[in-house]
């Protein structure tokens, strides 16, 4: 049988962006925010020029996230990205 979907839930759609932006900031910028973050992330609890950090609940979440959007594809993969 056909599992059931797996989706994100929409109110998680802020925060997984804002993950991904930190993530990018770190690796490129050395965790240090610029305009461009600000601009993309929409993330308003920092400054410019401020160093972000990742909290182990933020993680927590983000991979949570992130193993929900996998599965979800995995399922559109297997069953040919139907409409269920």
């Amino acid at each position: 049988g056909i599992s059931p979907k797996r989706l994100v839930s929409e109110t998680e759609l802020p925060f997984i962006k804002i993950m991904i932006q930190k993530r990018h900031i770190l690796i490129h910028n050395g965790g240090i925010v610029d305009q461009q973050y600000l601009d993309l992330s929409g993330d308003s609890s920092v400054r410019l020029d401020e160093r972000i950090s990742v909290r182990s609940n933020e993680a927590k979440r983000f991979i949570e996230n992130v193993r929900v959007m996998a599965a979800n594809l995995l399922d559109n993969v297997e069953y040919g990205f139907e409409e269920r």
